[in-house]
């Protein structure tokens, strides 16, 4: 998503025995991802957890430091809707090994290109291209391919290639690059009829003849937007989709002291095509200055975005949203700086030029106090944000969406938040806050559904509606209260322990249930060295039963869990292997009713120093 801010039913085995098995695995200690770093004080603030193709995690209520860079990195990936936690993600149907869990500290100190490739059951596959074409001191220039792939039933491939170049003047910093990536994957999932039991769409034709559904429509943005009809036998079945998605973009930067006038500015463009849908050009402007009042500073932050659409298939010949769309943000601001305090207290305005809201205003507040900067730091603020949910956002966040709805954006009035960390001994950090947020115009998944409109043979009632497995959304106005907690342990360089959880409450104006999202979420990683080259893993994910919606049926999701266990062996200082099982309970959940994720699973792989 691009904010307009700087803001951040299938049976499981018995529950008992999984979690004694996990227990029992959780003694021996082992990891996930060794890009997982302890935070050796509450100081140092942007401490961020992440894992390829998996939602990032930021602390909550970081103040930033400095101006806002438009960095155009290769992308990890994007939160569903939780900025604090990992909650599972559609990319969990591929399971293979990201690419960040096997960079260990020998590869890291000599900071070379890196080659990693992977191969596994259900023919999963890895590959990894890290090159720094340019190491000065004072510029950057770094290539990188990733890929993951799952070429079975399940298909999915995700390949991504980017250049990132940073170059330091005296007074300036400039940033460019440029990205590209190509997503094919399949309509696997189940659809299903009146009564929510799955149905073959192919079956059905053969069964029924020749029969035509109607689309609904859930959401009108664009009343010229017919419904369209398909034969059921051509209705959405076990299909292919291609996404592309490039992106360029320069940004300039001050380097003056905190003396004088600081400024940043840049310009992103960003292009989305659904082979199937739609496509979507993004151009976002942003920039910023501030200046010295006293010890303090004055500021203002702007953003520009324009989005632009059009359709890839001739059956679209209007579609359901706006073919053009812009917003404005601005954002005066003072900030105040001590040496164990910092406040910011601002206001946020959007401006929707040409369709939407006209204004969208929220506070900007924000307050960190490091009581002992060695020990102690609490923190908190009232913000909100402007959420322009672009397709390419969207269709990140769940592929299956259908490729003609363009999600309209999501508008938070007021966030508000408070949180403390503590560091009561060497090696261990707790970071527990709670968090309200009050949400106009939140999103959820629904199955897309569709009527019966015309039939030459006779159909049963119960066939005459079908639920695709392409999803909608639904709207509603929603409050927001979340109750977390991250601890994390390490010990010298050997043991590594990270726990995060998190409790999601609720509370809808409109739909019975917050749609395929969970009340709890957690997520427990480890890792220990038993020598310099030899890593052992472990990584055990779970939500919270919860709820999905087809029609005005209420279908109700299991409890999800996900171990995962690994381990890397450097075989010399230019090259190691690894080999990595996942899913290893064999869990059969899904993350969006009718696609189940690939049962248990392994990988094995090299990882190359290109010294």
């Amino acid at each position: 998503m691009n904010q307009l801010t700087n803001e951040p039913t299938t049976s499981k085995p018995d529950m008992n025995t999984k979690l004694k098995f996990i227990l029992t695995i959780s003694l021996f200690g082992i990891v996930t991802s060794s890009s997982i770093k302890a935070q050796d004080t509450v100081i140092h603030r942007n401490v961020t957890v992440e894992r390829e193709y998996k939602p990032v995690i930021h602390d909550v209520g970081k103040i930033n430091a400095g101006p806002n860079l438009m960095s155009l990195k290769v992308d990890k990936a994007v939160p569903k809707y939780s900025d604090f936690n990992l909650p599972l993600s559609v990319e969990h149907n591929i399971h293979t090994l990201p690419a960040a869990e096997i960079q260990h500290e020998k590869f890291r100190q000599l900071q070379q290109g890196l080659l990693r490739i992977g191969m596994g059951s259900h023919l999963n596959t890895l590959g990894d291209l890290s090159l720094p074409l340019i190491k000065d001191r004072d510029a950057k220039l770094d290539f990188n391919i990733n890929h993951l792939g799952t070429f079975a039933t399940q298909l999915h491939s995700l390949t991504k290639v980017g250049l990132d170049f940073v170059k330091e003047f005296d007074a300036v910093t400039i940033n460019a690059g440029a990205k590209a990536s190509h997503q094919y994957f399949r309509y696997y999932g189940d659809s299903f009829n009146k009564a929510g039991t799955p149905r073959n769409m192919n079956e059905l034709g053969k069964e029924y003849g020749y029969a035509i559904f109607t689309e609904d429509i859930a959401n009108t943005v664009n009343t010229n937007r017919m419904p369209m009809s398909w034969l059921q036998k051509d209705l959405l079945g076990d299909s292919l989709n291609t996404f592309w998605r490039a992106a360029a973009m320069l940004s300039i930067a001050s380097n003056t002291s905190a003396d004088n006038i600081q400024y940043h500015v840049g310009a992103k463009y960003n292009f989305f095509n659904s082979l199937n849908g739609l496509s979507e050009h993004y151009i976002n402007t942003k920039g910023g200055m501030s200046i010295p009042v006293d010890k303090n500073r004055l500021g203002v932050d702007f953003e520009y975005a324009n989005m632009m659409y059009r359709p890839n298939r001739s059956y679209f010949t209007t579609f359901n949203f706006w073919d053009y769309y812009s917003i404005m943000g601005l954002n005066p601001y003072f900030r105040m700086t001590g040496s164990t305090w910092d406040v910011r207290i601002g206001v946020k305005s959007s401006f929707a030029m040409t369709h939407g809201r006209s204004f969208s205003p929220s506070p900007d507040i924000k307050v960190e106090w490091q009581a002992s900067p060695k020990f102690l730091a609490v923190y908190g603020g009232a913000t909100g944000a402007y959420t322009i949910n672009t397709m390419s956002d969207m269709t990140a966040e769940n592929r299956y969406l259908y490729p003609d709805t363009r999600v309209e954006d999501t508008y938070t009035p007021i966030n508000l938040y408070a949180g403390i960390k503590v560091r009561p001994v060497e090696g261990l950090l707790v970071d527990a806050f709670v968090d309200y947020r009050r949400i106009e115009n939140q999103y959820f998944f629904v199955n897309k559904s569709y009527q019966l409109t015309h039939a030459a043979n006779g159909i049963t009632p119960l066939d005459s509606t079908v639920y695709s497995n392409r999803f909608d959304v639904v709207y509603s106005a929603a409050s927001l209260v979340r109750l977390g907690c991250r601890v994390n342990y390490r010990y010298k360089n050997t043991v590594n322990v990270q726990l995060k959880t998190v409790h999601n409450q609720w509370k809808l104006t409109s739909e019975l249930h917050a749609w395929h999202k969970p009340e709890w979420e957690t997520d427990l990683t480890s890792e220990i060295s038993l020598s310099k080259d030899f890593h052992l893993m472990a990584s055990l994910l779970m939500e919270s039963a919860t709820h999905a919606r087809l029609g005005n049926m209420v279908v109700p999701f299991n409890q999800k869990i996900d171990l995962n266990l690994g381990a890397t062996y450097s075989l010399s200082r230019y090259w190691s292997t690894f080999i990595r099982v996942n899913n290893l309970l064999n869990s059969r959940y899904q993350d969006y009713l009718g696609y189940q994720v690939q049962g248990i699973n392994g990988m094995i792989g090299m990882t190359f120093n290109l010294q």
